[in-house]
């Protein structure tokens, strides 16, 4: 193999002939820019097709390690325009709790959504992707006035990006907040500064609080510093005109949208800033102030599927802060650099403090993140300068380069060793950020060389980052999996359509089906002591780790319940129960078994006959109920009639190509008969099917030894 030479050659090569950087002119005549809009305006193209791709699958199995939210969470937030479409009433249960996602953006563009295409996951999908797609365009159209080749390098890092794509594609409550931060940003920078303007921004500032995430509103602070930045003689009127603009509309549109039930919304927002969570650990001592600080964004591995993004965004803002005022050329900068300055400072330190701080909270610093990468790319020879660090500069040069390190070191850890490290990682990026900043200050004169080929060093990281994202993409799409629909389908046929379900994964179960849900997170039993006496719940349904705190809360429901059900959703093990029968006796009388729940009592009453009379009964009315081949096919290898058992298990195969459980579970019951019968062949095939689960979901492979381990441990000691 012929070695690639060195990558210091390629930036000698760029640097002597510096063709892509002679190209962005300082009149940014991209017309004549082929060789960087036509790339980009494909990618641009790519990246809008791919969001519109199997719309109703599952979210990306590779994000499994940073939250279930992605799962549970997104079908909540369309929780009440359903129930209008379906039952004609928004809340059909008269519960205020979650009255906050009644009034959100993302609720009124679902139900519109719906409207025209019925309620269904699609739909649910389809108003997200409107909504964020949205924002991300505003947010780099803002930029047109100033540079084409910034909207383009902003559109193609925000389009590309793995992360917003998945976040993206379900109906968070973050998606109306991207909307609202783009139009903001579009807005702003449109028609700054005009007094309508700002009496508009701070309208659009209470929106995005009360409609979208309150913590939207800290883009007021970007809006004061280009109000101080660029008139400081005007600042306190014009500060004050968005002020008092934001204060009044927030308070106005706090009584429109909620009246009398205002305490409510009150009460959500206490809850979400500590009462759930606790006093915020950042401000617990000075070193977890500082942990916290240099971390954030690493829990929530904010740059782990985008690593090159880290990369450019250190190199700008060393850029920037290496010419910051010293520009003989523009005493100012652009408002659009100190919006995004601003923004990203202010949502940095302001989410840095909590500490519940998942990836979705963060998905809206990418927006800023990419404007700043995209004005040092295309109006880098603006910011011409001397070089001349001062203390206050460095102290940001090395703030930002220790972060840059330990979140590198961590990405690294995670990419090549498979390493969760601790809080002790922020420290090992110590050191390498105090040598680079000395080098900095001692050799600051020297970089102005190696700085001026800057953009087309930046180039070359966002191909690779856009490669880099396409290689996520097709493993997604390559591996994508529907495990929520088939799971809600499967429910559709397990329960009656007159149950009422509750628990974290109520929505994501019924948004394709005509069932009733509650919303309802676990932990919350103090606020809700007879949540079951005022409620009519049939059915609840949780993944493993929530069941237990469901029975400390509610000590009657501990032994007593039914379960149902097992639905596998990514890795997530989900199970569905139906409450005691002496509370369905007192509070649901007239709920009737499904075929399948009565099947499935007797199964555990062990009465054959009856069970499967009812199981047979179930697949009269749904023929490809996985949950009734399930269990039929445990019923059989359970009683020794192993052919048939393997039959139903083949045949769910077929029927659910895409499911690893399946495969999982034939090939556990394989791997016990190996080990009864002694016989190699039940091994081969056991074998065949955990390497079909595995290739399904490449995250199983753990679980898959975990369980061969079990089993062999097992039967040893029965030997």
């Amino acid at each position: 193999m012929v070695p690639l030479p060195p990558l210091g050659y390629v930036f000698w090569f760029l640097e002597k002939y510096n063709c892509l950087f002679e190209m962005v002119d300082k009149e940014n005549n991209l017309e004549q820019d082929r060789l960087i809009i036509f790339p980009g305006l494909i990618a641009i193209a790519v990246a809008l097709i791919v969001r519109f791709l199997f719309l109703n699958s599952d979210p990306p199995y590779f994000f499994s390690r940073t939250s279930q939210d992605i799962l549970s969470d997104p079908y909540n937030y369309v929780h009440f325009s359903r129930n209008m479409i379906l039952f004609g009433n928004w809340e059909i249960f008269d519960y205020s709790r979650w009255i906050v996602f009644k009034n959100s953006l993302v609720t009124i563009v679902s139900y519109l959504f719906f409207l025209a295409g019925g309620v269904s996951r699609i739909s649910a999908n389809l108003s997200a992707i409107f909504l964020s797609t949205a924002g991300l365009v505003l947010f780099a159209m803002a930029h047109l006035k100033r540079s084409k080749l910034w909207v383009i390098i902003t559109a193609v890092m925000l389009l590309t990006n793995i992360t917003l794509i998945a976040f993206g594609r379900y109906p968070f409550l973050e998606t109306g907040l991207i909307f609202f931060c783009g139009l903001i940003y579009f807005l702003f920078n449109r028609y700054y500064p005009s007094r309508p303007l700002l009496i508009l921004t701070g309208l659009l500032l209470a929106l995005c609080g009360l409609s979208g995430k309150m913590f939207g509103m800290v883009l007021i602070v970007p809006v004061a510093f280009v109000l101080w930045s660029t008139n400081r003689r005007q600042f306190i009127i014009q500060f004050g005109t968005v002020l008092i603009s934001t204060v009044i509309s927030f308070i106005i549109l706090a009584w429109l949208f909620f009246g009398s039930e205002i305490g409510s919304l009150f009460g959500f927002l206490g809850e979400h800033a500590s009462g759930i969570y606790g006093f915020p650990e950042a401000l617990s001592s000075p070193v977890k102030f500082i942990e916290h600080l240099i971390s954030f964004g690493r829990k929530s591995r904010l740059f782990f599927f985008s690593p090159f993004m880290l990369i450019l965004i250190a190199l700008s803002l060393t850029a920037i802060i290496l010419n910051w005022g010293k520009s003989s050329k523009q005493k100012t900068p652009d408002p659009e650099l100190l919006f995004c300055i601003g923004w990203l400072a202010g949502g940095y330190l302001l989410l840095m403090l909590f500490n519940y701080r998942p990836l979705r909270y963060q998905l809206f610093l990418l927006m800023p993140t990419a404007g700043i990468v995209g004005y040092v790319i295309s109006c880098y020879k603006e910011l011409e300068a001397d070089y001349r660090l001062s203390y206050k500069n460095m102290t940001l040069l090395f703030l930002i380069w220790w972060s840059f390190w330990s979140h590198l070191i961590f990405v690294v850890g995670l990419y090549f060793f498979d390493l969760t490290m601790s809080e002790i990682v922020v420290w090992y990026g110590l050191p390498i950020a105090i040598i680079m900043t000395v080098a900095f200050y001692l050799l600051a004169t020297r970089l102005k060389s190696l700085f001026k080929s800057l953009p087309s060093y930046l180039l070359i990281i966002l191909c690779l980052s856009v490669v880099f994202q396409g290689v996520w993409i097709q493993k997604w799409f390559d591996k994508r999996t529907y495990n929520l629909v088939e799971a809600g389908q499967s429910l559709a046929c397990d329960i009656a359509g007159d149950a009422v379900l509750i628990g974290p994964y109520a929505s994501a179960l019924t948004i394709d089906n005509g069932i009733k849900s509650f919303i309802y997170w676990f932990g919350m039993a103090q606020k809700e002591p007879k949540l079951f006496a005022d409620y009519p719940v049939t059915h609840i349904t949780a993944d493993i780790s929530n069941w237990d705190m469901l029975f400390k809360d509610y000590p009657f429901l501990d032994k007593k319940i039914r379960w149902v059900s097992d639905y596998r959703i990514r890795d997530i093990e989900t199970r569905v129960a139906r409450m005691p029968d002496d509370y369905m006796a007192r509070y649901n009388p007239g709920y009737n078994q499904t075929g399948y729940e009565r099947g499935i009592r007797f199964f555990h009453l062990a009465n054959a006959d009856s069970c499967i009379y009812y199981l047979n009964q179930s697949l009269v009315l749904c023929p490809n109920s996985k949950s009734t081949y399930m269990l039929l096919a445990n019923y059989y290898l359970s009683h020794g009639v192993l052919d048939v058992g393997y039959d139903i298990f083949d045949k769910l195969i077929q029927m659910y190509p895409r499911d690893f459980s399946i495969c999982m579970e034939a090939g556990s019951y394989r791997y016990s008969m190996y080990h009864l019968s002694g016989n190699d062949k039940m091994l081969v095939e056991a074998d065949k099917m955990f390497d079909r689960a595995i290739s399904i979901n490449p995250y199983c492979r753990l679980e898959v030894k975990q369980l061969k381990e079990q089993a062999d441990s097992i039967y040893t000691n029965y030997k």
